[in-house]
């Protein structure tokens, strides 16, 4: 019998993925169920009043509700509920952010296949990382769709203008920091014995990112610029290329900055491509620390990565307020990702380094590999 033997590698599972298609990719469908957060961006309602155009139903809306920012996510409630009811016939299911993980399980435990859409338009990026994590350790059929913003500011005649008048972090859009948290779904294995290396996915705020630091070490703020990588997202659309250079600017990152990378943020493989090598370059001697606070679909990335790496710590880190009135405004392109069964996602995911033996019969996966050291 010949035997052949290679390891999987990331990027032929990265290539099994799907990639974002038009919402019309998803006309007349019908799910089970519908995970629309609450939001005071105006593309929360993007989705919604496209589905119902396109003839797709909902039976159960899920709701999640934030414990920040609750007036303006109040103030979009009733717009959202009027959507969604054109959508379904029953009763909605609110649940708190802070409790999503084990909400969902108990309300999708026994629905193995059940149909599964969730927009991450109004999703924070704690919420995308708890929801898929808990997903994947489920067994539903799932779609992600979400919608861009027509506009996102802080625009660039705005940019320009603080940045003559040295007052770009007027611009920041939000204000303080509430509890820095780590992730009881994504804990991590950290080793007492290795250096901490944090991995950043700022937003437009500076606070937050601080906090982080300060949280995992504080003598990193202070002589431990190798152990922080900054992920700045780089815009997908050329008119907003700039607002790279605003993050920049905003958390202080300069061209002397040694561990420093540009990261796209309509592109979830490409997250997960960059975390990995990062992490492959450095498993031997650091553990790590993932605090994601950019675009929804690097969050998407994210959750992969982590669930391929279990012993990266994910923190969570809120703002005290999110600044509604300087966020973004309208609807433009609103895309998905069709993932299929969270059984076989988390599978395939779960397959990045182990070993496959080809045989005349068919393949072998030899599982229980340690995959830190691949």
């Amino acid at each position: 019998m010949t035997l052949l033997l290679n390891r999987i590698e990331l990027q032929g599972v990265l290539e099994e993925l799907p990639n974002p298609q038009d919402i019309e990719s998803i006309r007349d469908r019908t799910f089970d169920y519908g995970i629309f957060p609450q939001g005071f961006e105006e593309r929360v309602l993007g989705a919604p009043k496209r589905l119902k155009k396109l003839g797709c139903r909902v039976g159960t809306c899920i709701i999640p509700a934030y414990p920040v920012n609750k007036s303006a996510n109040t103030g979009r409630w009733e717009s959202l509920k009027s959507c969604l009811e054109q959508l379904s016939d029953q009763e909605f299911e609110f649940i708190n952010t802070d409790d999503a993980s084990a909400m969902l399980e108990w309300l999708l435990k026994e629905r193995v296949q059940a149909s599964v859409l969730f927009d991450l338009s109004g999703a924070s990026n704690p919420l995308i990382l708890k929801v898929l994590t808990t997903l994947m350790r489920l067994d539903v059929d799932l779609t992600i769709v979400y919608s861009e913003a027509a506009l996102y500011r802080p625009d660039q005649e705005s940019y320009i203008r603080a940045k003559s008048n040295k007052k770009v972090s007027r611009l920041e859009l939000a204000s303080g920091t509430g509890p820095i948290e780590s992730a009881v779904e994504l804990p991590g294995e950290l080793d007492d014995s290795a250096r901490d290396c944090v991995m950043l996915i700022p937003g437009f705020d500076r606070d937050r990112a601080q906090s982080v630091i300060s949280f995992v070490d504080p003598t990193l703020l202070i002589s431990g610029r190798e152990q922080i990588i900054w992920l700045v997202g780089k815009p997908h659309l050329p008119e907003n290329i700039w607002r790279s250079e605003l993050m920049k600017e905003i958390h202080g990152i300069g061209a002397q900055w040694p561990t420093f990378h540009l990261m796209p943020t309509f592109d979830y493989k490409v997250t997960w491509h960059m975390l990995d090598s990062i992490y492959m370059g450095r498993c031997l001697r650091d553990r790590f620390t993932l605090s994601p606070m950019g675009s929804k679909f690097q969050a998407v990335g994210c959750a992969l990565f982590c669930e391929s790496r279990p012993d990266v710590r994910v923190v969570y880190a809120t703002p005290f307020e999110y600044r509604t009135d300087a966020f973004t405004s309208g609807v433009s392109d609103i895309w998905v990702l069709q993932f299929g069964s969270t059984a076989q996602l988390r599978k395939l995911v779960n397959s990045v380094g182990q070993l496959r033996v080809l045989t005349e019969q068919g393949d072998i996966v030899l599982t229980g590999i340690e995959r830190k050291w691949n």
